[in-house]
């Protein structure tokens, strides 16, 4: 499995990030290329603690459904919505201007694989899949 932990996948997906272009099309999905890099931001600064998620409170979706999305290797679903913080249709942070929020992204992940502390986020194996939503059909292109 593919983790920021690993400075060759960390590698790899900042190379991803330097070719997604404006323009692209959804492959998968409903979000632009603009919101992904904004909900991608949005996922590493709920990690680092910078952004508020409201808690999924169902029993089933924390101990069933969480844990079958963090390390089970299938393709997410269509159609499963994000938290609202997370959407940038509703509470997520809204794109502005492409190449600024892009860069904002890059830091972020720089900033969080240089995280350091009792609870750092390098600490816990999070997946890249985890923290970009990343499946084999989503929108980023190679």
């Amino acid at each position: 499995m593919k983790t920021l932990l690993a400075s060759h996948d960390r590698i790899e997906i900042l190379e991803r990030l330097a070719n997604v272009r404006l323009d692209a099309q959804a492959r998968w999905g409903t979000m632009s290329s603009h919101q992904m890099i904004c909900h991608s931001s949005d996922s590493l600064r709920a990690a680092l603690g910078q952004k508020y998620i409201s808690p999924s409170t169902s029993l089933l979706k924390r101990a069933v459904l969480k844990p079958l999305a963090l390390w089970v290797p299938i393709s997410w679903p269509h159609g499963v919505k994000t938290r609202p913080e997370m959407d940038q249709q509703q509470g997520g942070t809204r794109p502005l201007d492409f190449s600024s929020d892009l860069e904002e992204l890059r830091i972020l992940v720089k900033r969080f694989c240089a995280e350091e502390g009792e609870f750092a986020p390098h600490d816990v194996e999070i997946s890249i899949r985890s923290v970009f939503d990343i499946c084999p059909n989503m929108a980023l292109p190679l």
